[in-house]
């Protein structure tokens, strides 16, 4: 899992298959604990490798969630 700020942005890499848990922990745990507050944009999903070539397990999404 990679973690960082980019401006306003939060980036969490992971693998596809912990998509749901990440997801938890994001919206349940890390933005509350930090005290971040969800931004005015919408946030997005960017998927790094494609299922067609690659197996499950090595699947990498990068989701993006703006803060302030």
């Amino acid at each position: 899992i990679l973690r960082c700020l980019v401006g306003s942005e939060m980036c969490i890499r992971d693998r596809y298959e912990n998509l749901r848990a990440v997801y938890d922990t994001i919206y349940a745990k890390w933005i509350p604990e930090k005290g971040y507050k969800l931004g005015d944009t919408p946030g997005f999903e960017k998927y790094l490798n494609h299922p067609d070539h690659t197996e499950p397990e090595n699947l990498i999404t990068e989701i993006y969630i703006p803060v302030q």
